[in-house]
C-alpha cells in the first residue's frame, strides 16, 4: 500500500473517531454535531448536485462530492446521500460485471454506515438481475416465504428494467392467475392494440391494473399513445407526465413528447430518430403534398390534379404504405364531387381504390352532399353487404336498424309529385347499367367474396321504397320513432288506407306500452265509419294513459257519430238510448255540448212528427244558443248530416236583418265552434259571407281566438278565401300565443300565386309554436309544407324545395314579418293584365322554339313520348332509337314568315286580350319575353300558361331563367300571380300553327 493511500485511510479513520470535546459536551456521533445556520441553507443544493450526478452517469463524481460534504457537514442528511452514492456504486459496479468488487464495497458500506433491509435487498436484487429477468429471478415473488423486502426490490426492478412483457407473460416460476403474470398478458394486448391500428378507449383502458403496480407506467404509455394517435395532445401530456422517468418506459417519453411538439431535443440518438421517424413518417413533406392537392381539387385543373395525386400517393406509399388504400379512396371520391374525369383519375392514383365499407360509407355521404339520394340509398345498400361481410356489423345488428333507418329518411324526405317518376328513371337506369357491377373490376377476392354472397339479392332494389326500408329497420330493431316516420310516409304517400292501418298494428305488437298506435287505429277507423272497432282502441288507449286529451276528442265524435247514424237509419229509439248515455257522461256537460243534446232530440222529434215538442225544443235552441241565426245553422247542418231536408229546421235565414253585425260574427262563431267540436261542418251562410268580410277587415269584433278559427276554418271550407283572410288578420292582431294559428290560417287562405308569402307565414307559425311547445301545430304546418297537392311550396329551381326562413333565429325579423302582415287587412286580388310591347315581332324571341310535327293533335306534356329509355312504361309513342338525335334539320324551318308573324300574333292577341294570360303589371319587364316564350311552347289545352310542375319537368332550364329574375327582383320589387296552374278563364283559341320539327 503506497503512502499517499494510506495517509487517506488514516484520515477516513480519524474523521469516525468520536471528538473529545464532542464527548465532553455529551455528543458521541459527529454526524449529530449541530450544523451551522449557512450549512443548514446549503445542504438541499448539495443533495440535488449529488442526485444529478448519478442520474447523468457520473457515479465517482457524485461519490467523491458526496463524501467531502459529508467531511464539511457531519449531518444525517450528508451521511445519508453519502449512502446513496455507495449504492449506487455498488449497483454500477454489479452491472459491469465487478462482482466481487462490489461485495467488498458493500461490505464496507455496511460495518461503516449500516444499510437499511430495503436497500440492501434491492443490491441484492439488481446484482440477481445481471443474469436477466428469468424464472430463478422471479421465482421469490411467487413464494410467500420471501420477506416483503426482497420482493419489492425485484419488482422495482421489474418496473425499471422490464421491456419485453412477454418475459413476464411467459414466466413458469409464477401461477398463471399471479397478477404480474396477468397485468402483463393485459399490456401486451393492449400495447398492440394501440400501436398497430385505430381503437376504441375501452379496449385500453386495463382497470385491472392499480396505480402501485409495477406495470403501472406501461398503462400511462399506452393511454399517452392512444391520445396521441388522436391528435389531443393536452391529454398525452397529462398521460405523459404520469410515466414515471425511472421505469422502463420513461424512456419513451422525450421520444413521445418531441412528436408531439414535431421538433427534438440535442443529439436524440440514432436509436430515437429511427423510432420518430417510423410513427411519424415525412410529416412535413406529406402535409405540404396534401395541402398542393387539396388546392388542386377544384373543377378545371385536370393536369395539375393529377400531378397533385401522383406525388401526394407516391409519398403516402414511401411513408405510410398502410394508409394508401385509405388516400386513394378520399381521393377518388373528392374527384366524384368535382366531376373530375375519372379515367384520369384511376390513372393518377395507379389504379381502381379499393371499393370495401369504408369507400362505399364516403361514397354514400358525397353522395348525399350532390343531393342524389337516390344514388346515395344504393351505395348505402352497399356499404352494408360490405360492413356485414367484413365483420363490422353483424347481419341483422341495430348498425343494420339505423342504416336501414336512414336510408328510409333520405326518401321520405323527396316525397312530392315527381317522387313515383324520378324513382323510377333511376331504378331503370340501375338495372339496365347492372348496378354498381362496373365498380368491382379489378378488385382483390375478400371484396368479390361479398358481392358474391349477395348474388341472390343483388338486383333488387328495395333501397328506393322508403316503406321497405322502415319496415326492415322495425324487424331488426323496433323504435317508436321509426315507426312513426313509417306511419307518416305511409299517410302522405300514394298508398291505400289499410297499409297505414297494418304499420300501426305492427306497432301495437312490436311496443304495446305505446298509446299512439291505438290512437292512430282510433282516427282511422273513425274516419272509415267503423264506430265500434274505435271506441276498442280508445279503450284500450285510455287504460294506458287516461290522461291523454285526444281520446276524449275522438270519443265525443265517435258518441255523436253514432247517434247520426241512428238518425240517418231512422232509428230515433236508439238515438235516444244513445243521448242517455251522452247525457250521462261529464264529457257532454262542457260548454255549448248540451246544446247539441238538444238539437239531437229536435232530430228524433222531427223524424217522430212530434210537434209540440218541436216548438218547445226550438225554443230551447234558441235560449242556449241565444240567437235564432245560430240555432237555425247548427239545425240545418245537422239535418243535412242525419240525410234529412234542410228546409224542416224551421229557421229563417232571413233573420239577418234584425241583427246588428256584432251580433251576426258572434251568433256565426258560436254555431261554428260547436260544429267543430261535435264533428258537424257549419257552413257559413253565403248572406252574410259579405257582410262578415267587411267587418273583420274594418274592425275586430268582440270574438275571442277560438271563434275566429271557427270561423276561418269555415269560410275554408266554404270556398271563401277572403273571409278567411280577413279573419286571420283580426286574430292577428289579438297577438301571442295564438298569432301561429292565425298566420298557418293566412297562409292556407293566401292565393296560389303567394308561395313565398305562404312559405314566410308557415316558417313564421312554426317559429311560434316552437316557443308555446304547441308540437301538435308544428307537425300541421309541416304537413302543410310539404303536401305534394300544393305544387307552390315548391322551389321553381329543379330538384330543390324553396329555402326555409329559419325566424327562431331571427326574433326582429319575425317580429317585423308579424307587424306586416297584421298591417294587411287587404286581400291580395290578382291584378290587370299589363300593357305588353311587340315583344313576338323579335327574331330573337324564336330562336329556341320547337315544336312537334304532329298538327292533329295537342302534346300532353304530362306524358311521356319519346324518352331515351327503351323500355319506359310511360312512354306513349313507339321507340325510335336515337330519332331525336339523327332527325334534328337546322334548314327546315317555317314554310312562310309571314303566315309565322300573323299566327303568333293571333295566338298572342288571344291570350292576351281575352285573358288567358293572367299577369300583374309590376311584373319583371325581363320576365316577360319568357313568359310569352313558355306560353308559345307549352300552353294548356286552353292556351294557357302550363302548372309549375310541368314546365319545371319538360323545361327547367327555361324555368329556372324565369325564376331566377323573378327570385333577384323580389324584395325590391314585389309581383303578383304569374298564373301558373291556374284555370284560365273562357275564350276563343287561337288558330293552330304550322309546326316545325324539334329536338325534346
Amino acid at each position: 500500500m503506497s503512502s499517499k493511500k494510506g495517509r487517506r485511510k488514516h484520515k477516513e479513520r480519524e474523521a469516525v473517531k468520536p471528538d473529545a470535546n464532542l464527548q465532553k459536551k455529551g455528543i458521541s456521533d459527529p454526524t449529530e454535531h449541530p450544523a451551522s445556520k449557512e450549512t443548514q441553507s446549503t445542504k438541499l443544493d448539495h443533495a440535488k448536485e449529488i442526485r444529478r450526478l448519478i442520474s447523468g452517469g457520473k457515479i465517482k463524481s457524485a461519490m467523491n462530492r458526496a463524501k467531502q460534504v459529508h467531511k464539511d457537514l457531519g449531518t444525517k442528511e450528508s451521511k445519508a446521500i453519502l449512502v446513496e452514492a455507495y449504492i449506487a456504486r455498488i449497483l454500477e459496479m454489479t452491472e459491469k460485471g465487478l462482482t466481487v468488487e462490489a461485495e467488498v464495497l458493500l461490505d464496507m458500506v455496511r460495518k461503516r454506515h449500516g444499510l437499511p433491509d430495503q436497500r440492501l435487498a434491492e443490491i441484492r436484487a439488481a446484482a440477481a438481475a445481471r443474469g436477466g429477468i428469468n424464472n430463478a429471478f422471479l421465482a421469490p415473488l411467487g413464494d410467500p416465504s420471501i420477506p416483503p423486502e426482497q420482493q419489492a426490490a425485484i419488482l422495482k426492478i421489474v418496473k425499471e428494467k422490464v421491456v419485453d412483457l412477454n418475459s413476464l407473460t411467459g414466466c413458469t416460476a409464477l401461477s398463471p392467475d399471479h397478477p404480474l403474470k396477468v397485468q402483463s398478458a393485459a399490456i401486451s394486448k393492449a400495447f398492440e392494440a394501440v400501436t398497430t391500428g385505430p381503437v376504441h378507449e375501452r379496449e385500453i383502458a386495463l382497470p385491472n391494473i392499480p396505480r402501485r403496480s409495477p406495470l403501472a407506467p406501461w398503462k400511462m404509455l399506452i393511454n399517452a399513445l392512444f391520445y396521441f394517435y388522436r391528435r389531443e395532445d393536452a391529454l398525452c401530456e397529462s398521460c405523459l407526465k404520469a410515466v414515471e422517468t425511472v421505469s422502463a418506459p420513461g424512456r419513451l417519453v422525450p421520444i413521445i413528447r418531441a412528436m408531439v411538439l414535431e421538433k427534438t431535443w440535442a443529439n436524440p440518438g440514432e436509436n430515437a430518430l429511427v423510432l420518430m421517424e417510423q410513427v411519424t413518417g415525412n410529416r412535413k413533406e406529406i402535409t405540404k403534398k396534401l395541402q398542393y392537392l387539396e388546392s388542386a381539387l377544384i373543377p378545371g385543373k385536370l393536369k395539375e390534379l393529377s400531378r397533385a395525386i401522383g406525388d401526394a400517393v407516391a409519398l403516402c406509399q414511401q411513408s405510410w404504405p398502410e394508409l394508401v388504400d385509405r388516400l386513394k379512396q378520399h381521393i377518388s371520391i373528392r374527384s366524384y364531387m368535382i366531376d373530375a374525369n375519372e379515367k384520369a383519375i384511376r390513372k393518377a392514383i395507379g389504379g381502381p381504390s379499393l371499393k370495401n365499407a369504408y369507400f362505399w360509407k364516403l361514397f354514400a355521404r358525397a353522395a348525399e352532399i350532390k343531393g342524389d339520394r337516390f344514388s346515395a340509398c344504393a351505395m348505402w345498400n352497399e356499404f352494408l353487404k360490405h360492413a356485414v361481410h367484413e365483420g363490422i356489423f353483424s347481419a341483422n345488428g341495430t348498425e343494420c336498424s339505423v342504416v336501414y333507418f336512414h336510408m328510409a329518411n333520405l326518401l321520405s324526405g323527396m316525397a312530392d309529385s315527381d317522387f313515383d317518376w324520378a324513382r323510377s328513371r333511376f331504378e331503370n337506369s340501375f338495372k339496365q347499367s347492372k348496378g354498381f357491377a362496373p365498380y368491382y373490376k379489378e378488385q382483390p377476392g375478400f371484396i368479390s367474396d361479398a358481392i358474391d354472397k349477395d348474388k341472390n339479392s343483388g338486383n333488387h332494389t328495395d333501397f328506393l321504397y322508403p316503406e321497405r326500408m322502415y319496415r326492415r329497420a322495425c324487424e331488426i330493431d323496433p323504435s317508436s320513432e321509426v315507426f312513426l316516420k313509417w306511419m307518416e310516409w305511409m299517410e302522405k304517400g300514394r298508398f291505400q288506407k289499410k297499409h297505414s292501418d297494418e304499420v300501426a298494428l305492427a306497432w301495437h305488437r312490436a311496443i304495446p306500452h305505446d298509446v299512439r298506435p291505438l290512437m292512430v287505429l282510433a282516427k282511422s277507423a273513425e274516419k272509415k265509419n267503423a264506430l265500434k272497432k274505435c271506441l276498442t282502441y280508445l279503450d284500450e288507449a285510455e287504460q294506458m294513459d287516461g290522461l291523454h286529451p285526444g281520446i276524449k276528442k275522438i270519443r265525443l265524435r265517435i258518441l255523436a257519430a253514432t247517434a247520426i247514424r241512428h238518425l240517418k237509419q231512422k232509428k230515433p229509439h236508439l238515438a235516444k238510448k244513445d243521448l242517455v248515455e251522452m247525457e250521462a257522461l261529464p264529457l257532454f256537460k262542457a260548454g255549448d255540448r248540451p246544446v247539441f243534446l238538444t238539437a239531437l232530440r229536435w232530430v228524433c222529434a222531427q223524424i217522430e212528427g212530434v210537434e209540440p215538442e218541436l216548438r218547445r225544443l226550438s225554443n230551447e235552441l234558441v235560449k242556449q244558443l241565444g240567437s235564432r241565426l245560430s240555432a237555425a245553422m247548427f239545425l240545418q247542418e245537422l239535418l243535412k248530416t242525419c240525410g234529412l231536408p234542410e228546409d224542416d229546421s224551421g229557421g229563417a235565414l232571413n233573420s239577418r236583418k234584425r241583427l246588428e253585425v256584432d251580433d251576426a260574427a258572434f251568433a256565426i262563431a258560436r254555431a261554428c265552434l260547436l260544429g267543430d267540436d261535435v264533428g258537424v261542418s257549419v257552413a257559413i251562410p253565403p248572406e252574410y259571407k259579405g257582410d262578415m268580410e267587411e267587418a273583420f277587415k274594418t274592425n275586430v269584433p268582440a270574438l275571442n281566438a277560438s271563434m275566429l278559427g271557427a270561423i276561418a276554418e269555415a269560410a275554408l271550407r266554404g270556398d271563401y278565401p277572403e273571409l278567411a283572410y280577413a279573419v286571420s288578420g283580426a286574430g292577428l292582431l289579438k297577438g301571442n300565443p295564438t298569432s301561429a294559428r292565425f298566420l298557418l290560417l293566412r297562409a292556407r287562405s293566401l292565393p296560389s300565386r303567394e308561395r313565398v308569402r305562404k312559405n314566410n307565414c308557415i316558417d313564421a307559425a312554426i317559429a311560434l309554436a316552437r316557443r308555446e311547445r304547441d308540437m301538435e301545430l308544428i307537425d300541421e304546418a309541416i304537413e302543410l309544407r310539404r303536401n305534394r297537392k300544393e305544387g307552390e311550396y315548391l322551389s321553381p329551381f329543379p330538384g330543390r324545395r324553396m329555402e326555409q326562413r329559419n325566424f327562431s333565429n331571427d326574433p326582429e325579423a319575425l317580429d317585423d314579418f308579424l307587424r306586416r302582415e297584421r298591417e294587411a287587412r287587404e286581400y291580395p286580388h290578382t291584378a290587370p293584365r299589363p300593357d305588353f310591347p311587340d315583344f313576338y315581332d323579335d327574331e330573337d324571341f324564336y330562336e329556341d322554339e320547337d315544336f312537334d310535327d304532329d298538327d292533329d293533335e295537342d302534346f300532353d306534356l304530362h306524358e311521356c313520348r319519346h324518352c331515351d329509355v327503351k323500355d319506359c312504361s310511360d312512354r306513349k309513342e313507339e321507340y325510335v332509337p336515337e330519332s331525336d338525335d339523327d332527325d334534328w334539320d337546322d334548314d327546315d324551318d317555317w314554310d312562310d314568315d309571314d303566315d309565322r308573324e300573323d299566327d303568333d300574333a293571333e295566338s298572342l292577341e288571344a291570350m292576351f286580350n281575352h285573358g288567358l294570360l293572367d299577369l300583374p303589371l309590376d311584373i319583371p319587364s325581363e320576365a316577360i319575353p319568357l313568359l310569352l316564350k313558355i306560353a308559345l311552347k307549352y300552353r294548356n289545352e286552353k292556351g294557357g300558361l302550363p302548372d309549375l310542375d310541368t314546365l319545371l319537368k319538360n323545361d327547367p332550364v327555361l324555368a329556372e331563367k324565369l325564376f331566377k329574375i323573378i327570385s333577384e327582383t323580389e324584395g325590391k320589387q314585389p309581383f303578383g300571380d304569374l298564373g301558373f296552374g291556374r284555370p284560365s278563364s273562357s275564350g276563343p283559341r287561337s288558330k293552330k300553327k304550322k309546326k316545325r320539327k324539334g329536338k325534346r
